[in-house]
């Protein structure tokens, strides 16, 4: 069985073309797996954050926008650091490489200055070829359940 870790809140800030974009995340990781939570906000112009451009994903029978995708990781890449997101992985001790399965839930304010996302993250040790139609549903019911006890928790 895994233990789970709790990641502490990290904070940093981005300029973006139109201006400021103030980022917070933390999350609960595991060996090879882990849920984050991450909020931006900006004082750029209303619209500057939208999720209009992404699918619906559906979750039981309720329709969240989200972004779903294997991402192939190598250690050279992580060893660059270029990927705020990945370094801040990466200190929990998170296997990540050769790649993880994928998904993010987006929700943004109406006036589109700020967004909220729930990233979910599980190792593919074989890489993205290796994702089965088994593996694929496994994923697809744990992030499930753990949506749903978001949900319960919340009613």
């Amino acid at each position: 069985m895994q233990t789970t870790r709790i990641g502490a809140p990290e904070h940093s800030t981005e300029r973006i073309e139109s201006g400021i974009l103030k980022i917070s995340k933390a999350g609960y990781f595991a060996d090879d797996q882990f849920v984050m939570v991450q909020v931006e906000t900006t004082n750029a112009p209303a619209g500057t954050l939208t999720n209009e451009n992404l699918p619906v994903y559906l979750i039981g029978d309720r329709e969240f926008r989200a972004r779903e995708t294997c991402i192939e990781i190598s250690q050279e890449e992580l060893d660059a650091g270029d990927d705020p997101l990945f370094e801040y992985v990466e200190t929990q001790n998170v296997q990540i490489v050769p790649a993880v399965q994928a998904v993010q839930l987006i929700v943004t304010t109406e006036d589109g200055t700020g967004s909220g996302a729930i990233l979910y993250m599980r190792n593919v040790p074989d890489g993205c070829n290796a994702v089965t139609p088994e593996f694929k549903a496994d994923f697809d019911a744990a992030f499930g359940r753990f949506i749903e006890s978001i949900q319960t928790a919340n009613k």
